[in-house]
């Protein structure tokens, strides 16, 4: 049973994480965020220094002024000479006495004048001690954000380096999905619906900027998938990939874990050949395109944001095409030929001696059957799915081998059946469903329940060959 206290702190950790590091870029936000840090400051200085210069013009003129009428002054005084004065000569009296009242004006203006000086010069050098420190603080802030920022990039840079991406995002994934497991029998529902729903968005957080990250670079495209008419992912698309993939948290979310198959090699993105566990997805939805009975495998590992991959077996459904513009998908134009096969003979690798020998028996008699090991074209992986499913598609009748219950049970044998089954619910299929045991030990009630509603075949019956003949046209 989850804790829901421990899911509150878990998912506001996760929120944290994707505020400070995916709703923007890092690096490219803390290299914007320094460079318009020091615009503005230089938008400021470029702003403050002409006032400044405006005010030092303005006393340098003052100064200079002050200076001229000092040397006015200095003239006359140098024009009033009392020991030359002729006291006889009132003229001469009078013009001493002018050039007395004179100076003295003068000098008083003079004194005016030092005095603004003074003022202005104080006033002055208080803006300029203003704007210097108001230069220091700001310089100050810049080194201060420049190194919250230089800290914050060593902080992203070693958690990139340290692959806690793919923990975080496998952590987001394993909450979902056991919030989504625990919903039903969960006393407090809505407050688990709340959490899904803030983990939702989590998801789409990541996968909008790892869209706005890669989409299109070196040929790598993400789109918006709907799997199994509930969950939205995202999905990388490559033509180079074989089959589709998913995750497996993916598996956990969907709740397909029961449904795993066996191993088969595969090929991904790059020509990289690996082992995955097969399983069936019901139905992929990818821009209003729909396929169901989706054979799949299991990725081991996770990229962030990214839920798996988009093979050909779902893109050869369709016309497609893959651009600078990304995935386009159309509907695909059929030809209105006959089938290429009477029948088509599904089987695990484990039963491929009996499903030798139906084939066998069927080519003697004339009949064209689709057998994998035989049928398929050699050293060609990236076509082995489309083949099949093309081969199904062009197939009349439809046989399946086994020898045990968990064959028959194999997640591809039963995909291959779904996708035949789903071809005659939509009336483009009018042939037989025919189930070929290799004997008659095999319970019945263990069998798939699909299975069980068409009449059964049993190779220990000396008579199963001519009723196979009943199930197909004659040759």
């Amino acid at each position: 049973m989850l804790d829901l206290r421990q899911v509150e702190t878990q998912i506001r950790k996760y929120e944290k994480i994707v505020h400070d590091f995916y709703q923007e870029d890092v690096i490219d936000l803390a290299n914007n965020y320094l460079r318009d840090a020091i615009n503005d400051f230089s938008e400021w200085c470029e702003e403050q220094k002409p006032q400044i210069d405006t005010s030092r013009v303005a006393l340098d003129h003052s100064l200079e002024s002050i200076r001229a009428l000092e040397e006015r002054i200095n003239d006359i005084r140098k024009q009033i000479r009392p020991e030359k004065l002729d006291m006889s000569n009132n003229d001469t009296i009078a013009r001493h006495n002018e050039r007395i009242e004179r100076c003295n004006s003068l000098t008083a203006q003079h004194q005016r004048m030092a005095d603004d000086y003074k003022q202005q010069e104080r006033l002055y050098n208080e803006r300029v001690e203003q704007f210097n420190q108001e230069q220091r603080n700001r310089q100050t802030e810049i080194e201060t954000v420049a190194l919250d920022l230089r800290q914050k990039v060593e902080w992203y840079q070693k958690w990139i380096a340290q692959n806690k991406p793919m923990t975080f995002w496998r952590g987001v994934n394993r909450l979902y999905a056991s919030l989504i497991q625990s919903a039903q029998d969960s006393t407090d529902y809505t407050v688990v619906q709340l959490y899904s729903e803030r983990l939702k968005r989590i998801r789409r957080q990541l996968s909008d900027h790892m869209m706005q990250q890669y989409t299109g670079m070196g040929g790598c495209h993400i789109v918006r998938s709907i799997l199994c008419d509930s969950e939205e992912c995202c999905l990388s698309v490559d033509s180079g990939a074989s089959v589709t993939s998913i995750t497996p948290e993916m598996v956990e979310i969907l709740r397909l874990g029961n449904s795993l198959g066996d191993e088969v090699e595969i090929v991904l993105p790059n020509a990289i050949h690996i082992k995955a566990r097969q399983l069936t997805i019901p139905k992929i939805k990818v821009q209003q395109m729909k396929v169901d009975f989706v054979k799949a495998v299991v990725l081991k590992d996770s990229v962030l944001g990214i839920d798996g991959c988009i093979g050909l077996n779902f893109l050869d459904k369709f016309d497609y095409s893959i651009n600078r513009r990304g995935l386009q998908l159309m509907p695909t134009r059929h030809s209105s030929g006959k089938p290429r096969f009477d029948v088509f003979i599904s089987y695990k690798s484990k039963d491929s001696s009996h499903a030798s020998h139906v084939f066998n028996f069927l080519t003697k008699k004339g009949y064209k059957a689709f057998l994998s090991e035989v049928s398929l074209p050699r050293g060609r992986r990236t076509d082995y799915l489309r083949t099949i499913d093309t081969a199904i598609e062009n197939s009349k009748h439809f046989i399946i081998v086994g020898s045990s219950v968990e064959n028959l049970k194999s997640s591809w044998v039963e995909a291959e059946l779904q996708l035949f089954e789903l071809l005659k619910r939509e009336g483009k299929k009018q042939g037989n469903i025919i189930p070929i045991m290799s004997s008659r030990n095999i319970d019945m009630t263990e069998l798939p329940v699909t299975l069980r509603q068409y009449t059964l075949l049993y190779m220990d019956n000396p008579a199963w060959k001519k009723e196979l003949l009943d199930y197909l046209p004659q040759r």
